[in-house]
């Protein structure tokens, strides 16, 4: 099952919620987000650390922070990167993931957020900021958009 078509399974099963544009993350991600399939390994930090990992590498090398789900034996949160190709950069896992579904986003905002939770990674943690992602989807400035891609 390709990993968009999990995402879709899921958030059939989230009810609608007045109160929320999304019922679910997976649904979010569903509407924001893009496909990815060709990756290259460029492994800079700890595993179970894709947040910091993937912010501080986009940081580094002028890459596109992404957060998202990936395909390891299941899907799963991941964050990686885009390199200018908008081919994805696995920067935790030693074996890439076989598909990645993702947001591109900007680090500026990335790094906003994670100063105002004290927490790395945006949809984890949304509930900190009392589920504004949910309610009201990303805000024009969180998206980052790839002139190459």
């Amino acid at each position: 099952m390709r990993v968009d078509e999990f995402l879709e399974s899921i958030a059939r099963l989230m009810p609608p919620r007045e109160d929320l544009r999304y019922s679910s993350y997976e649904e979010l991600v569903l509407d924001y987000g893009t496909r990815y399939t060709e990756v290259r390994l460029d492994v800079s930090g700890p595993i179970k650390e894709c947040f910091t990992n993937a912010y501080h590498a986009a940081e580094g090398n002028g890459w596109t922070y992404v957060e998202g789900y990936a395909d390891s034996v299941i899907p799963v949160q991941h964050a990686w990167c885009l390199d200018g190709d908008g081919i994805v950069v696995e920067t935790t896992w030693e074996t890439p993931g076989t598909e990645y579904f993702g947001v591109p986003l900007s680090t500026e905002w990335v790094g906003r957020v994670v100063a105002e939770n004290g927490y790395w990674g945006v949809l984890g943690n949304d509930w900190l900021r009392d589920a504004v992602l949910l309610r009201e989807g990303f805000p024009t400035e969180a998206l980052a958009y790839l002139d190459a891609v």
